[in-house]
């Protein structure tokens, strides 16, 4: 189990400054100072394993640890276990085992150099760095919540129950909700499966009509705390998103088309900026179940390229129901390791499998970049490398390649096989001109000869062998 996730560790965690966006998006924008002052921390800590090792000893001796760890049991990371423990610890260690037999093999055991490698670990400093921002931003929004709730005349000894659900409110807006009591006794194996099982359950809380029973479950003291903070995100999304799409329509004037999905939910495109053929969102996932729950909801479904369809009309489609819809969500969340497993199931007959292994191996935001390297001008790669670095989601999105699917179905040793090709736009277009004219002239033929026949009688048999073919 462990040694099928270390490929996690690789994919989130090389090189990466990205908690911000992953996990502390609902943070960023109702808390947007201490977010900053948590970015500066974690990258301080990116670069020193003693400042990691010193923060995590000052909050152990602070007057205030009792009241996070016990009271209000906020998700503290320590790779050493002395506060709490969490799934990426044990997959770290294996990940960070075989960094280190690496390094002894390439300078052939001669210490100094191993040591010198050894010290430059990047799974290590990236770990420092995500759990020095998720640390800093959850131990300060706890301390700032649990300040104003003893304002109000409320403490820990009296109100237990109130300060318990106060830090699950912390622990649910950075990405650590709890998953229930059975199913916590399966969070180890959930993370093998599934990407981030906490993240997931913390958007679902969030961002579903689950919130509404989320929010009535709270003590009313903590309530209204938590939707006070709930309005001021809500409020910074659309203030910031409203004055930063203004300002690109603005420098793209008549040139770009408008974003006309920015707004609608039901698109992929929603909340994106579009650069391009680049489109940015700083949503995280909260964007993606936002879209999820929007489709869900609804009967349209608009891809990333605009085109709107229905469900039940997509036919050759990977979604075409609202089961299917479930489905590819649940399986956009895997983990690398059975994601691999999934796409070599989709893709029985795939050419290049080595795409698919080196997005196990890949960090997120490499892999981002790849994508961009082909299609952007050099002056805009920094930018969006540097945006995928903190955690921004950077894809790329190119309309010469919108493509469709028609299928064949042919005996092979007599058993049926469906064998798809792709199209691009412009063959579909050709492919229905053409199936379009071949159709007119066979009601053309069945006309004529409906025409010729002497009865009734003969109409309907023309009509009949017509149905057959």
């Amino acid at each position: 189990k462990e040694i099928a996730n270390i490929p996690r560790t690789h994919v989130s965690g090389l090189f990466d400054m990205g908690a911000a966006f992953s996990q502390g998006v609902y943070r960023i924008y109702s808390n947007p100072i201490l977010s900053a002052k948590a970015f500066t921390e974690g990258a301080k800590q990116f670069f020193s394993e003693k400042a990691h090792d010193q923060w995590l000893a000052d909050l152990r001796s602070s007057p205030e640890f009792k009241l996070l760890k016990d009271d209000m049991k906020i998700a503290i990371s320590d790779p050493d276990g002395k506060i709490s423990e969490q799934e990426g610890v044990i997959i770290a260690k294996y990940a960070n085992f075989l960094y280190n037999t690496i390094a002894r093999a390439i300078t052939f055991g001669y210490r100094p150099a191993t040591k010198l490698i050894q010290s430059l670990n990047p799974i290590l400093a990236s770990q420092r760095a995500f759990d020095g921002y998720m640390n800093y931003i959850r131990v300060n929004s706890a301390l700032k919540l649990a300040k104003a709730l003893e304002n109000d005349g409320y403490t820990p000894e009296s109100n237990p129950e109130v300060f318990e659900q106060a830090g699950d409110f912390v622990n649910t807006t950075t990405g650590r909700a709890s998953l229930g009591k059975e199913i916590e006794k399966s969070a180890n194996w959930l993370s093998t499966v599934f990407f981030a099982p906490r993240k997931v359950a913390a958007e679902l809380k969030l961002f579903t009509p689950y919130a509404f029973i989320y929010y009535a479950k709270m003590p009313a003291a903590v309530r209204k705390r938590a939707l006070l903070n709930f309005g001021t995100f809500a409020m910074s999304v659309i203030a910031s998103h409203t004055l930063l799409k203004a300002a690109l329509d603005a420098v793209r004037g008549d040139d770009e088309e408008e974003d006309r999905e920015f707004w609608d939910s039901d698109s992929p495109n929603f909340m994106s900026f579009k650069i391009g053929n680049q489109r940015v969102s700083f949503l995280g996932g909260a964007k993606t179940t936002i879209v999820f729950m929007s489709r869900l909801w609804g009967d349209r479904f608009v891809d990333q390229f605009g085109r709107e369809s229905k469900f039940g009309e997509r036919f050759g489609k990977k979604i075409n129901t609202k089961l299917e819809l479930f489905f590819r969500f649940g399986l956009g969340k895997l983990a690398p390791t059975p994601g691999v497993l999934r796409d070599i199931a989709e893709k029985p007959n795939y050419e290049d499998y080595d795409e698919i292994y080196q997005n196990v191996i890949m960090p997120i935001w490499l892999q981002d970049a790849k994508e961009m390297q082909k299609d952007n001008p050099a002056e805009m790669q920094a930018l969006f490398h540097l945006l995928g670095f903190v955690g921004a989601n950077v894809r790329t999105v190119n309309p010469d390649s919108m493509k469709d699917k028609i299928v064949f179905k042919e005996k092979v040793r007599g058993e049926e096989v469906k064998r798809n090709i792709d199209l691009t736009e412009d063959q579909i277009i050709d492919f229905q001109n053409i199936y379009n004219n071949e159709l007119k002239k066979k009601l053309r033929l069945i006309n004529t000869e409906i025409n010729r026949a002497a009865d009734d009688k003969e109409r309907a048999k023309v009509v009949d062998a017509a149905r057959e073919k």
